[in-house]
């Protein structure tokens, strides 16, 4: 009779992990602070808005307030992610929410090392943590980041890298 109210052994804990993790790295011909300076202060000159945007090309893409956010000419903003961590110019953690789930966020980390003589290896990780239903805005970037720091290592001065 026992048995009836026994209940399972719960299951060990484990780290959820990741759905998905897309890795994109390139190596620009510039020192760290410049790297970073220009992967944050002018993304809106290297980011493929043609590509990836909610509002087009006469929009603006920029780190504002704590915020990656999208601004059209006129209306309201889009929130693309939130800054967790910023160390500049070494690092930074965003909580990325377009094309997914607000409580759920996915995470995109971006770090800048020296690499060689005078330059800087960028490295991109993006985890997804939520499954997607549906084809929804901005979705597509994630497999597409190889392509994006493409864009920005050529604005940068330099090439992406063949692995």
């Amino acid at each position: 009779m026992s048995e009836l109210f026994s209940h399972a052994a719960p299951e060990p804990s484990q780290e959820p992990a990741s759905l998905q993790t897309i890795t994109a790295e390139v190596t620009v011909p510039s020192g760290v602070h410049d790297a970073f300076e220009g992967f944050t202060d002018n993304v809106h000159l290297w980011w493929p808005m043609e590509d990836y945007s909610e509002f087009g090309v006469d929009s603006y893409l920029g780190f504002e307030d704590g915020d990656l956010v999208e601004e059209p000419a006129k209306g309201e903003k889009c929130l693309w992610a939130r800054i967790n961590s910023w160390i500049s110019p070494s690092s930074f953690l965003l909580s990325w929410l377009l094309g997914g789930d607000p409580l759920n966020p996915d995470h995109v980390a971006v770090s800048f090392r020296p690499h060689g003589d005078g330059g800087t290896r960028v490295l991109l990780v993006h985890e997804r943590w939520a499954p997607r239903s549906g084809a929804q805005p901005g979705g597509d970037v994630f497999r597409e980041w190889p392509q994006v720091l493409d864009r920005y290592a050529r604005f940068m001065g330099g090439s992406q890298d063949v692995d």
